[in-house]
């Protein structure tokens, strides 16, 4: 199973160490097991539900006349 790491700060990963501090990689996690000390698990939690705020009619000082 593929999950997401993050770079630790303080280090670098990759063949070429290309991935800095910060960055994500996507790893199986048995690739991921010798590399614990330079990634952390990136926890995936589900993202709260898109509450549309209602519309709010503005009156123009014209129309207030």
């Amino acid at each position: 199973m593929t999950r997401t790491y993050r770079v630790r700060p303080g280090f670098q990963f990759g063949a070429q160490n290309q991935h800095g501090a910060g960055d994500l990689v996507e790893l199986d996690e048995a690739a991921a097991l010798g590399f614990l000390d330079k990634l952390e698990l990136v926890q995936e939690v589900e993202a709260p539900p898109v509450v549309e705020a209602p519309l709010v009619e503005r009156k123009s000082k014209r129309a207030q006349g």
